[in-house]
């Protein structure tokens, strides 16, 4: 008896473990990712760039957005980093 009990608690312990594995994947492959690291991008360190053509790139963080800037500068209009205390869009 005592057994079975430790059979079906190990099946139930990694049938939770592969289901968040799963679940976890799935969430990760729909984030939006930076077009310079391929990093997940995350409110509270986006960084975005006004592109001369009307676009808005998002990057991860101020590193990756002034690499682009730096990069392609006549494309770049205007520039916003994520204030940290606030979370409001800053002009960078």
């Amino acid at each position: 008896m005592r057994r079975a009990t430790a059979s079906s608690l190990l099946l139930i312990l990694a049938l939770g473990i592969g289901g968040y594995v799963v679940v976890s994947r799935a969430l990760r492959e729909r984030a939006a990712r930076c077009q310079v690291c391929s990093r997940p991008i995350h409110r509270g360190q986006m960084f975005v760039l006004h592109m001369s053509d009307g676009e808005r790139e998002r990057t991860c963080c101020p590193r990756c957005g002034l690499h682009v800037r730096l990069r392609v500068p006549e494309r770049v209009r205007a520039a916003w980093a994520t204030d940290f205390s606030s979370g409001r869009l800053i002009e960078a």
